[in-house]
């Protein structure tokens, strides 16, 4: 299961790279414009919700969303997908299943949550605005 889902986000990356070399109708110039900048500049600068909390988004899991939202999305994929690994693997008891959400790893996913969907939200939006 966790290789197919990995399998789906690459492969999801790599449909959305090639889909970028494609040409596409002059109204739908608003939302290319800020895709291009969201998905592989900066999220911290271009979204609407890392630029109101810049300082904090740069400081997400090592500045992996200014990178922009194409690598940003395989990273949190990865951390998820380790995350996870880890809990199944070591929460058998209560306490440590507690300890696994307190930890560093499930509030760099949370962070990375935080600053990707509102920017997938805001890209979506804006295309449906161009439609």
């Amino acid at each position: 299961m966790k290789e197919i889902f990995t399998n789906l986000i690459y492969e999801n990356e790599r449909d959305i790279f090639t889909s970028y070399k494609e040409t596409y109708p002059s109204e739908f110039s608003d939302y290319l414009d800020l895709f291009k900048l969201i998905n592989y500049d900066d999220i911290c600068t271009y979204s609407d919700e890392g630029n109101k909390n810049k300082e904090d988004c740069k400081s997400v899991s090592k500045g992996i969303l200014e990178k922009g939202l194409r690598t940003s999305i395989v990273s949190l994929a990865e951390n998820t997908r380790d995350l996870i690994s880890k809990f199944r693997t070591s929460a058998k008891e209560l306490a440590d299943k507690i300890a696994s959400i307190n930890s560093e790893s499930y509030k760099t996913v949370e962070s990375m949550i935080k600053y990707i969907i509102p920017s997938v939200r805001q890209l979506n939006q804006i295309l449906l605005n161009d439609i």
